[in-house]
C-alpha cells in the first residue's frame, strides 16, 4: 500500500478507468462526481417507459485497452457483438444504406461514380497499410490528418459524392460532427480498423461498464467541486447539499470536461492554459417519444438537402408501444440554443416530426426531450498537435493536478479509458 491519498474529480469512464488503475497500484483513491449517477456520458436511464442513453450508444472491439478491461471486468461475454451495421440514407429524390463499418459492399453503394469508386478502392488499401501506425484510441497518431478537415480531405482524397452521400450523413449523425469543422484524424485513426471490426452493446445496457468499473472505489455522489488549490498537499474546495466541503489529497486527477478545467484550477502554467482555451464540445439534441402500437423497425440518415432540422430518426419497436428518436443536426442544435428551447425540442420540431412519423400526430404516450452541452469534443485541425504537446508535458514532469478525458485521446469511450489508464500510470510513475 502507497501511503498517498488521490482524489478523482468526475466519475465518467476515464476518471473511473483511472481510479481503477490507482487503486490497484496501491494508492488511496476517492472519486468525487456531481452528479447522483456515475459513467457521465456513458449509461442509460428510464422516463415513461422509454430507455434513454446518457450519450455513447456503442463500444468498438478494435480498442486493445477497451478489450483488456473487458476482460477483467469479466463483461466479455456480456455484451452483443455486429460486424455489419447499416441504415438506410435519405436524399430529396432517392434513398441509398450506408455502411458504417466500411467492407467491400461500401464500394457499391449508390451515387458514386466510376472514378469515385476507383479512388475509393485506392484508399481503402491505404487506409489497411495504415492500421500499422494508427493507433484507434489515440487521435493525434497519425499526424498528418491534423493538417486539413474532413472535408478537404474527402474531396482531395474521393470525391464529393462521397463527402455528400457518405461521411456527412455518418459524421453529422451519429457524432453531431460537420465534416467541415473537424480534422480528418478522428476519420484515419479509427477507419483503418474498422475493417472486420465489431460493434459491441452491453447485455444491460451501456451503464454496464461504469458500473463494473465503480466496485471496490470509494465514491462520493452529488459533489460540485468549486476549486483545486495546489499547495504542500492538494485542497478540493467542494459543495454538498448547499455545505462546503474542503477535501485533502497528495494528487488530483481532474477528469471532467476539458473547457470546464480553468473555472476550477487558477495556478495553471501558461502552455496548459493555451491547450485548454482550445477544447470545446459540440452540443446534442433529440427528442424521445413513446407511441402505441408497432411500427416497423428503422433507423435512417440524412443527406444535407434532405435533413431539414434532423440528423438521425429510428423507431424501435418494443411488445407494445414504439420508441421513436429524432436527433436534432448542427443547425437546429444552434437554433435551439439561440431561442433558448433546450427543454423544448419537441415544440422545436414539431412540424419535422410530424413528416417523418405522421402517427406522432395521435398523440404519443409519451415525450421526453434531451440536451447535452458537451457531447464530443471537436478536433479541428491543429488541436491533435497541441494535445499531444499537453500529453508529452504531462508525461514529463511530476505535478500535483494530472488531466484525462477523451478530449486528451480520442473522441469514443475506448479513447476516455485508455486516457484515464495512462494519467494513472504517469502518476504512478512520477509518485510510486
Amino acid at each position: 500500500m502507497i501511503n498517498k491519498k488521490v482524489i478523482v474529480i468526475g466519475g465518467g469512464v476515464a476518471g473511473l478507468a483511472a481510479a481503477r488503475t490507482l487503486k490497484t497500484q496501491g494508492f488511496s483513491v476517492s472519486v468525487l462526481e456531481q452528479q447522483q449517477t456515475l459513467g457521465g456520458r456513458v449509461g442509460t436511464f428510464d422516463v415513461d417507459g422509454m430507455t434513454i442513453n446518457k450519450g455513447a450508444r456503442l463500444l468498438y472491439s478494435f480498442s486493445p485497452a477497451l478489450n483488456t478491461l473487458l476482460g477483467e471486468l469479466s463483461l466479455t461475454d456480456q455484451v452483443h457483438r455486429h460486424r455489419q451495421l447499416s441504415a438506410n440514407c435519405v436524399g430529396v429524390n432517392k434513398d441509398w444504406p450506408i455502411h458504417l463499418m466500411p467492407s467491400v459492399k461500401s464500394a457499391f453503394m449508390p451515387g458514386l461514380g466510376i472514378g469515385e469508386r476507383i479512388r475509393l478502392a485506392r484508399h481503402a488499401a491505404q487506409l489497411w497499410q495504415l492500421r500499422k501506425r494508427a493507433n484507434p484510441d489515440d487521435a493525434a497518431s497519425v499526424p498528418e490528418a491534423d493538417r486539413q478537415t474532413l472535408a478537404d480531405f474527402a474531396l482531395k482524397k474521393v470525391g464529393p459524392n462521397f463527402l455528400k452521400n457518405v461521411l456527412e450523413p455518418l459524421f453529422g449523425g451519429a457524432r453531431s460532427w460537420p465534416p467541415q469543422d473537424i480534422s480528418a484524424a478522428f476519420y484515419l485513426t479509427t477507419s483503418p480498423h474498422m475493417f472486420g471490426a465489431e460493434v459491441m452493446h452491453p447485455h444491460k445496457g451501456m451503464g454496464a461498464l461504469p458500473e463494473a468499473l465503480s466496485v471496490g472505489l470509494e465514491v462520493e455522489t452529488g459533489v460540485q467541486v468549486k476549486a483545486i488549490v495546489e499547495g504542500q498537499r492538494c485542497q478540493v474546495v467542494s459543495e454538498t447539499a448547499g455545505q462546503e466541503i474542503v477535501h485533502e489529497a497528495d494528487y488530483v486527477v481532474c477528469a471532467v470536461p476539458g473547457d470546464l478545467v480553468l473555472t476550477m484550477v487558477d495556478n495553471i502554467d501558461e502552455g496548459d492554459r493555451s491547450f485548454f482555451e482550445q477544447v470545446h464540445y459540440t452540443a446534442y439534441g433529440a427528442v424521445h417519444a413513446l407511441l402505441k402500437g408497432h411500427l416497423e423497425e428503422k433507423m435512417s440518415f440524412f443527406d444535407r438537402d434532405a435533413a431539414r432540422g434532423v440528423s438521425v430518426y429510428q423507431q424501435d419497436p418494443k411488445a407494445e408501444h414504439t420508441q421513436i428518436y429524432v436527433q436534432l443536426d448542427p443547425a437546429s442544435v444552434a437554433l435551439a440554443r439561440l431561442k433558448g428551447m433546450q427543454d423544448q425540442l419537441d415544440t422545436l420540431m414539431a412540424d419535422r416530426m410530424h413528416e417523418l412519423c405522421p402517427a406522432l400526430l395521435d398523440g404519443g404516450v409519451a415525450t421526453y426531450n434531451q440536451w447535452i452541452e458537451r457531447m464530443l469534443p471537436l478536433f479541428p485541425p491543429g488541436y491533435c498537435a497541441e494535445m499531444r504537446a499537453f500529453r508529452d508535458r504531462q508525461a514529463k514532469s511530476p505535478r500535483q493536478v494530472y488531466y484525462c478525458g477523451d478530449y486528451l485521446a480520442q473522441a469514443l469511450v475506448s479513447g476516455a479509458v485508455a486516457s484515464g489508464q495512462t494519467a494513472a500510470h504517469t502518476l504512478s510513475r512520477h509518485w510510486a
